[in-house]
């Protein structure tokens, strides 16, 4: 089934690639202000996703993280 959709509901790629970028900062914020994580512990999964994608996709399934 085609569902058409007028150009109100259509977005650029950049726009939906931005609002998931805000809307993980955000979720990111709240972990942290709640103590769910700190943010030593963000950063420090962050570098490390970094690392695995710098050494390819196939490397990316995150074993070995106790959050």
């Amino acid at each position: 089934m085609v569902i058409s959709l007028n150009s109100k509901q259509v977005v650029s790629f950049e726009e939906l690639l931005m609002s998931q970028v805000v809307l993980q900062g955000a979720l990111m914020r709240l972990l942290v202000e709640k103590g769910i994580f700190t943010k030593e512990k963000v950063l420090e999964i962050g570098r490390a996703v970094d690392r695995e994608m710098k050494r390819g996709w196939s490397s990316i399934v995150l074993k070995g993280f106790v959050l």
